[in-house]
């Protein structure tokens, strides 16, 4: 999931990942810039990963083989 709000120049974007069952959440919040979009995503998605959501998408994959 992700969200991005924009105010003043100022990009603001969470992102996330929940398992199919509810009971994980992973879930990260960047800021910067609004011309920085693309490296905000990536950050926020790097974060995402390191933070769990790379255990979290294996289970989903698990359930969906």
């Amino acid at each position: 999931f992700g969200l991005a709000t924009l105010q003043g120049g100022r990009l603001s974007v969470q992102g996330g990942v929940i398992s199919l069952d509810g009971t994980q959440l992973i879930r990260c919040q960047v800021s910067g810039l609004g011309w920085e979009s693309e490296d905000l995503g990536k950050n926020l998605a790097q974060q995402v990963l390191a933070s769990g959501g790379e255990a979290v998408l294996a289970g989903i994959r698990q359930q969906l083989v």
